[in-house]
């Protein structure tokens, strides 16, 4: 029996003939006079090039239009009459999902604006698979199926009049009766984009900063800016004050609604004013700032002084009779049984 040895198929002469034979027939096929694409050179004799729509490459000029890589030996995809491998043609052309972010190859679903993998659009409230012959149903930026849409409430749609975009409502600048980007506007002081917490006074536009320091008033108390057109405020003294800043500069008690007095040019609740230089009726509780009767440790104002049993107004020097602390006039302590006057008076 007689043994042999095998050669390697690319070292044996017939592979040799065959592929030499296969290069020079690209050549000798109706080629001649090809050149190349890229760098308009023509072809040497036997030399192996690519064709790629109907135009031919060198293998060295065959590359990425994006990112120069060698394409003859790898995946490639042409967008707009230029090669891409498969990483930058997915950047540039391919759609990506709007819930995984993932390029999508094969079947894409449009809904919402946006992309998708068929597996992916999904309804927000079942989460099973939504196909678009049934219907896809926006509320609220989410999608929905028929039967879930129904049970979810809707919220404020907003759309810019100049754009006719959606618009976050928390994202939104009103300006003349209409919604806007912010983006639209510029600042008429300092000219730069504003965003959404620019402000509108009359037809102008301010940023935030730029309103601050030409058009907002500041608080007396706490030296900060008040945004009149967000923000209450509480004009007293001829001063502008936050409602939470306007308090007693004694005790701190907020006084932006409950009735105040002035002491030394500053406020003051009436509690402390009457412990500084006040008195307050028994009777009615009104602060007496000009004559008042003194009597039983209180103080009486003229209205409120009166018998406490016949309500007779009296007179600062009208004798009276004191009744569990309380003024009685000497006619209705007259009328009193004996035994009475003997406990009251004894």
């Amino acid at each position: 029996m007689s043994s042999f040895k095998l050669l390697p198929l690319d070292n044996s002469d017939l592979y040799s003939r065959r592929h030499d034979n296969k290069k020079y027939q690209l050549i000798n096929a109706g080629y001649e006079h090809a050149f190349c694409s890229k760098c308009g050179d023509g072809f040497g004799s036997g030399e192996v090039f690519v064709k790629s729509d109907d135009r031919f490459f060198h293998n060295d000029c065959f590359r990425c239009a994006q990112c120069f890589e060698l394409l003859h030996d790898h995946e490639y995809f042409t967008g707009d009459g230029r090669n891409y491998c498969s990483y930058d043609f997915k950047i540039l052309y391919a759609p990506k999902c709007e819930q995984c972010e993932e390029f999508i190859q094969g079947v894409v679903m449009r809904a919402s604006n946006g992309n998708w993998h068929p597996h992916c659009l999904t309804c927000t409230g079942c989460h099973k698979p939504l196909q678009t012959t049934e219907g896809i149903y926006i509320v609220n930026g989410s999608n929905y199926c028929a039967t879930c849409k129904n049970s979810i409430a809707k919220e404020e749609h907003y759309i810019c009049a100049k754009c006719h975009q959606s618009i976050d409502k928390n994202c939104l600048l009103r300006y003349k009766l209409e919604v806007y980007h912010p983006y639209h506007f510029t600042c008429v002081r300092c000219d730069k984009e504003v965003d959404e917490t620019a402000r509108v006074c009359g037809d102008d536009v301010y940023c935030l900063r730029c309103y601050d320091l030409e058009k907002s008033v500041t608080c007396f108390a706490c030296k900060v800016a008040i945004d009149t057109q967000r923000e209450r405020s509480v004009l007293a003294l001829d001063r502008h004050y936050h409602p939470k800043c306007f308090a007693c500069h004694v005790c701190n008690y907020p006084l932006h609604s409950v009735p105040h007095q002035v002491v030394r040019g500053q406020p003051t609740c009436e509690k402390c004013y009457v412990q500084i230089n006040g008195n307050v009726c028994f009777m009615c509780g009104i602060i007496q700032k000009s004559h008042c009767v003194r009597i039983f440790s209180k103080v009486w104002c003229n209205e409120c002084y009166m018998c406490s049993l016949c309500n007779k107004k009296l007179e600062a020097k009208s004798k009276i009779a004191d009744i569990d602390f309380k003024p009685a006039c000497k006619k209705c302590v007259e009328k009193l049984p004996k035994e009475l006057r003997k406990r009251l008076f004894t």
